[in-house]
């Protein structure tokens, strides 16, 4: 903060130059105060008063603050838009208007006060004046907790006809996050859908997919998802998905046949009205693979020690390159659309939408 004795008697584009404020429009004709100045710099003579505004060689600068007094700050306030004029007034060093000023004549003081005064009223009012910051959506939040073995299946519904499965994932060992309706919708689920990559590596499934180790499996934790929440939403994407055809056709800039990049616009699109959702994993017990981590999974790899878990030998007897996941506890947390109609033993919350 600058000392009373030197910024004393400032207003307007005097006062927001010592402050160091740069909210002033530059193309008013007091622009000149956006940039430092070591000297007092003489400004365009408006034909009543010589203006100056003061830099940082104080020992100069009172001259230049009997000129600013002269000025309404009112005159620097016209090119400033209602959002800048809150920071500009909060810029201003009021306890130096009253403290540091010590007024030559009753009219001087009355002077400096209507100026501060005039600063106060025009802040509050662009305050209030300000639109709303926008309230955060709500969505009902919900946990639903569970274990699996290897090999086995679980599953618990969640609500309108909707259920949440860990499906195992045949030929590899681990599981799959699948939201389905509680009868079976088919191939490919609203939670797939909503989640991309397709043909890639991706947060669905927990297993040795796509090169990963069970070690590496549970250090990806958590695990982030999306999935539709309606019906219709699920039959218009599980007819949309065939078209898409190659991995290189999932992008719709990229994608060379017409059809699929309609396809796939339409799938983002039904994927921004999904809900959110994610998969943690609390305890473990796996064999750890005996390959070394691929270079995308090392970060993972390193991780796994902050997921709780037991190391156990194969189930063959014999090291496998990538291991395997014989059982795991774990958490899921939904954030559900405001008006779902969830179980009452789920205990939904309201929360913030993810």
């Amino acid at each position: 903060m600058l000392k009373n004795e030197n910024v004393r008697g400032l207003t307007g584009c005097g006062r927001a130059r010592l402050g160091g404020w740069q909210g002033i429009d530059p193309r008013h004709k007091c622009r000149r105060t956006n940039r430092p100045l070591q000297t007092p710099e003489k400004l365009p003579s408006d034909g009543m008063h010589e203006r100056f505004v003061s830099g940082h060689d104080f020992s100069r600068a009172e001259k230049a603050n009997k000129m600013s007094r002269a000025l309404a700050p009112a005159e620097c306030l016209s090119s400033i838009s209602r959002l800048n004029l809150v920071f500009f007034a909060a810029s201003l060093d009021l306890e130096a208007c009253f403290s540091g000023f010590r007024p030559r004549n009753q009219f001087a003081f009355r002077n400096l006060f209507n100026r501060c005064l005039m600063l106060g009223l025009l802040a509050a009012t662009a305050a209030a004046n300000l639109p709303a910051a926008p309230h955060p959506a709500t969505c009902q939040k919900i946990v639903l907790t569970g274990e699996v073995s290897a090999g086995q299946e679980w599953n618990a519904p969640f609500g309108q006809g909707w259920v949440f499965r860990v499906l195992p994932i045949q030929g590899y060992s681990g599981w799959d996050l699948v939201v389905d309706r509680e009868q079976p919708a088919g191939y490919p689920d609203a939670l797939l859908l909503a989640t991309p990559p397709y043909n890639s590596i991706n947060e669905r499934e927990v297993g040795t997919t796509y090169g990963l180790r069970a070690q590496d499996a549970i250090g990806w934790n958590p695990r982030s998802f999306r999935f539709l929440t309606t019906p219709e939403a699920l039959k218009e994407a599980q007819k949309l998905f065939p078209l898409l055809g190659s991995p290189a056709n999932q992008n719709p800039t990229q994608s060379q046949n017409p059809a699929a990049a309609r396809a796939a616009r339409r799938l983002m699109a039904l994927e921004a009205q999904s809900a959110a959702g994610q998969f943690r994993i609390l305890d473990a017990k796996l064999a750890p693979g005996v390959n070394d981590a691929a270079p995308y999974a090392e970060n993972w790899a390193i991780r796994s020690a902050r997921t709780t878990h037991t190391i156990e030998p194969p189930t063959a007897g014999k090291p496998l390159p990538f291991g395997e996941l014989h059982w795991m506890k774990f958490s899921v947390t939904l954030w559900l659309p405001e008006a779902w109609k969830a179980p009452r033993e789920l205990k939904p919350v309201p929360a913030a939408c993810e």
